[in-house]
């Protein structure tokens, strides 16, 4: 059966008083288009400037993401200075804008220069959305078979392993 979800925990726990954003792939796009459309991301921040300190995910594509936020958490990046980045699209990773704009919110940061200039055509609610058939993007994902031997997560609190059939 193939993986409809993986997961990792990345970061030193939470505090009581740190910024939380969520993320679901209920309706993320991409997910939506591989037949992978659910799970959560859940990003906690330290206060007052939304530095990344943690990462709990349960979502597809979760690997890819979980090294991504053991860079972000080891640069001491802001939910803001990732917001500047380009998210692509369609990606699972573009689904992450959801929670860090929720912790850039919380943080009281402004946009600077006009930067996070939204959702991409086809994107609903910050968290991707459905993408029509007829514009080519509902091909298999050529990663949707995961690989069942478990990996080590760099750099994490906690190892990163894949979960299957949930």
């Amino acid at each position: 059966m193939d993986n409809i979800c993986d997961v990792a925990v990345l970061g030193a726990p939470a505090t009581g008083d740190s910024l939380v954003g969520i993320a679901s792939y209920v309706d993320q796009g991409r997910a939506r288009v591989v037949g992978r459309a659910q799970g959560l991301v859940r990003l906690y921040a330290a206060t007052p400037d939304g530095r990344l300190t943690e990462s709990e995910l349960f979502a597809p594509g979760a690997d890819h993401m979980a090294h991504l936020l053991a860079l972000a958490i080891a640069r001491d990046e802001t939910a803001a200075s990732l917001l500047d980045l380009p998210f692509y699209h369609p990606t699972l990773e573009e689904g992450l804008k959801l929670a860090l704009r929720e912790i850039r919110d919380a943080s009281g940061i402004s946009v600077r220069d006009g930067r996070d200039g939204g959702d991409p055509p086809g994107a609903s609610g910050g968290a991707g959305g459905a993408l029509s058939a007829d514009r080519g993007l509902t091909s298999p994902d050529t990663d949707s078979k995961r690989r069942s031997d478990a990996r080590q997560g760099h750099g994490s609190r906690r190892s990163y392993r894949p979960m299957c059939g949930l």
